[in-house]
């Protein structure tokens, strides 16, 4: 069935951004029905294409080779334009917090779920993976607290249920923290098949492969766009810290995924997760598009006698962003 995108992804009205990223959403968006076309088409073509195909062509190699050609050139796009507002708000002294507060959630967030699977790799006999999880967990908690002490030195701290009185708004952030990117991303799974316990590992080291790769010139850009503003020294440190990080994790679930199944199989399950990832950067300009670039509120003024600790929901490949 064609996607049914909304009348306004052409010509969004009323937009309060400044004109250079009033422009890079409006050319996503574009893109965005474009890519949307394309898939409906390809989708249509590939079941009278199948009966044709040698016997010698899997089927996995089949879906690749009609896999959306547009995928490469929207996930350029889609980084260039994840980026740029990347940039831009952590360069802004009043939505610097604000991004900062929602990777502390991010990567405090990803530590119980990664240390499940730690617990289900070394019951699997699996030691090897076992040690990577342990050591990818330990650096997310460690990240936790870079952004948590970057957001201290701002004067700020994130906001959760134990240092705010207004525990009506708290539930009402979590209410909306619904994502349209992760919902595009792991599209046809439920929650359920996607707890540590039970996670398909295909699944995880694919998906996850995917977020850590393009989190690393993410964090990279993040803190080039520091540069220069007084007094972030240490912040930028930290945050190239995360960078490199992030290309480490990216590197050992690779050779998870061959490990276990081979390279044909795993250069499948990486396209298939760049697919899926173009689609979901999609579905963030769309909602970006209908929430006018509203971004919820994250941080507060910090409260000297407050701890910072991180907190974790279940994991950062199950949190928004």
């Amino acid at each position: 069935m064609p996607h049914q995108l909304p009348s306004s992804t052409f010509c969004p009205p009323n937009l309060t951004y400044f004109a250079p990223q009033n422009s890079i959403i409006i050319l996503a968006a574009r893109l965005r029905e474009f890519h949307y076309t394309t898939k409906d088409t390809i989708a249509s073509l590939t079941p009278l294409l199948q009966p044709h195909k040698a016997d010698f062509v899997t089927d996995s190699f089949f879906s690749q080779l009609f896999m959306n050609p547009l995928t490469p050139l929207l996930h350029l796009v889609g980084s260039g334009i994840t980026a740029y507002l990347l940039a831009s708000q952590i360069r802004d002294a009043q939505t610097r917090p604000n991004v900062l507060a929602g990777f502390y959630f991010a990567e405090s967030g990803s530590v119980p779920f990664l240390t499940k699977l730690r617990d289900r790799a070394q019951a699997d006999g699996d030691l090897w993976l076992a040690e990577q999880l342990t050591q990818h967990a330990n650096d997310e908690r460690r990240h936790g607290q870079i952004f948590a002490n970057a957001l201290k030195q701002l004067g700020k701290e994130a906001i959760t249920p134990e240092n705010t009185a207004d525990a009506a708004t708290v539930n009402a952030d979590k209410k909306e923290q619904k994502s349209p990117f992760f919902d595009a991303y792991y599209r046809y799974y439920s929650q359920a098949e996607l707890k540590p316990d039970v996670i398909d590992w295909r699944v995880f080291l694919g998906s996850t492969h995917i977020l850590e790769a393009d989190a690393c010139p993410d964090f990279r850009r993040m803190a080039q766009a520091l540069e220069g503003v007084p007094g972030m020294e240490k912040i930028q440190a930290g945050i190239l810290s995360v960078s490199a990080d992030e290309a480490r994790h990216a590197g050992y679930l690779k050779v998870a995924m061959q490990r276990r199944y081979g390279y044909v199989a795993t250069e499948s399950l990486i396209n298939e997760w760049r697919s899926r990832k173009v689609d979901a950067l999609m579905a963030m300009v769309g909602n970006l598009i209908e929430r006018r670039g509203a971004m919820r509120t994250l941080a507060q003024d910090r409260v000297e006698t407050t701890p910072v600790e991180p907190v974790g929901e279940d994991a950062k490949i199950l949190t928004a962003a």
